[in-house]
């Protein structure tokens, strides 16, 4: 009997034991993840105004990750806003062929864009 509790002891010593790593590696990860530097907001950037400072961490950006949906969106409209259509509209285009669901809204723009430059 007395051998049977201590068994049951070493169990619950052990279960404690993997619950504390349990929790350890959930702390690690947490701060870990907390201290990367926080992906660029696009949208806050367009909503601030800061245009030109949006070009520039959009452009880079797109270099490492081609076909974000974010990013390709508010450079877009950037470049709109500085009337580079040309290039506004390729971005468009392979944004809506990468996201099939903005089709209407990119449509509309794809349509304006074709307005000012005709």
């Amino acid at each position: 009997m007395e051998e049977q509790l201590n068994f049951m002891q070493y169990q619950l010593w052990a279960v404690l034991g993997l619950f504390a790593v349990f929790i350890i590696t959930n702390l690690i990860c947490y701060y870990g993840k907390k201290s990367e530097k926080p992906e660029t907001d696009f949208s806050e950037l367009w909503n601030k105004g800061e245009i030109d400072e949006l070009l520039t961490k959009a452009k880079s950006h797109l270099a490492s990750y081609p076909n974000e949906t974010s990013a390709l969106y508010f450079y877009s409209k950037a470049l709109i806003t500085k009337e580079q259509y040309q290039e506004a509209k390729e971005l468009l285009e392979k944004l809506l062929v990468n996201e099939p669901t903005l089709k209407k809204d990119i449509q509309e723009t794809l349509d304006s864009i074709s307005e000012h430059t005709s």
